[in-house]
């Protein structure tokens, strides 16, 4: 967790529920954002992944439907669903192989792969004000990356990408 970015956006916490105040906007892939907090706007490079992972645990398998790996699973879903809206041509194919890439490696993005590059990016925000160890990201990566299996072998090579799309509905993300 990074408590610096939280502060500048203002976070708070109620009935053991997380609020925050500020809003921040992407600058690129590098991880730069504008985060406009309580105090003003300001400009913050997001930490490395490697530096934001919680302690370590044995899970191997994390549960969508579980309130506290909600925020990992539409950081990443959420990124693919805005990714495609703006780049119509991808296939259910092409994610499953960045989610595979990344799964083995998420500190380590590979080169020319934007959607890869935006995933990342996307985790090193939620891993700045949500604790999840590198298992649990891990795992959150290969769980995304079956239901991209079943959904294209159920409607087809773009069979997740409308599923996802309906359910973000336009523009993607949280």
């Amino acid at each position: 967790m990074d408590q610096q970015l939280k502060d500048l956006m203002g976070y708070t916490e109620e009935d053991g529920k997380k609020k925050r105040k500020g809003d921040l906007e992407y600058l690129d892939y590098s991880g730069r954002i504008e985060v406009k907090g309580p105090d003003g706007v300001k400009e913050y490079t997001l930490k490395p992944l490697k530096d934001l992972y919680a302690p370590g645990t044995d899970t191997q398998s994390v549960d969508p439907q579980d309130e506290r790996y909600i925020p990992l699973f539409l950081g990443i879903e959420g990124t693919i669903a805005g990714y495609y809206e703006d780049e119509p041509g991808l296939t259910d194919g092409a994610v499953g192989l960045t989610l595979d890439q990344l799964a083995m490696d998420p500190d380590s993005t590979p080169a020319g792969d934007d959607l890869a590059r935006e995933i990342a990016v996307e985790l090193r925000l939620c891993l700045s004000l949500w604790d999840y160890s590198r298992q649990e990201v891990r795992a959150a990566l290969r769980k995304v990356r079956k239901s991209v299996e079943r959904h294209s072998k159920i409607d087809g090579r773009r069979g997740y990408l409308d599923f996802i799309v309906k359910f973000f509905g336009s523009g993607g993300g949280y």
